[in-house]
């Protein structure tokens, strides 16, 4: 999915293990990341505008 739409930043997919630790709630969810490790934003996003929300911060 990354390389379909051109992401410029890591994607990290995970398996059971992942998803179990991250509690990610279901597919496709997606946590934004910053640079302290720090997660700044999370949800759920199917389209590329939903992503780029969720890049800038938003829900």
């Amino acid at each position: 999915m990354a390389e379909e739409y051109g992401l410029a930043f890591p994607v990290v997919e995970g398996n059971g293990e992942v998803l179990a630790a991250y509690r990610v709630p279901g597919v496709p969810f997606f946590y934004g990341v910053g640079e302290e490790g720090v997660i700044l934003s999370a949800g759920f996003a199917s389209t590329q505008e939903q992503m780029e929300a969720l890049v800038r911060g938003g829900k």
